[in-house]
């Protein structure tokens, strides 16, 4: 199994519309794909601007088969839906040890 990590910056004030984007457009579309296994979002509550997704595939080659083109898509579709810039600040990949 592996772990994607994505780290994004977003106003408290923003966030549930960054979820609710999110959810419409990225985990739905994801979904379709073999290997999610699932998503979650967190927050930390020493840094109330930050959200962590992680995203545990069944195995790297899976992940690595969402077309590049498709990731493009909905990264276009939520940027314009999201309606404020919102890059990636992090993205790490682990594997699940053991």
């Amino acid at each position: 199994m592996v772990v994607e990590w994505l780290s994004f910056r977003v106003a408290p004030e923003q966030q549930e519309h960054f979820l609710r984007v999110d959810d419409r457009i990225w985990s739905q579309a994801l979904k379709r794909y073999p290997g999610l296994i699932s998503k979650q979002v967190w927050r930390d509550p020493d840094q109330p601007d930050l959200l962590v997704m992680i995203i545990h595939w069944s195995d790297r080659r899976l992940w690595k088969s969402v077309p590049v083109a498709e990731l493009a898509r909905l990264d276009r579709e939520f940027q314009q839906a999201l309606g404020f810039p919102c890059p990636i600040v992090e993205a790490r990949e682990f594997e699940v040890a053991g």
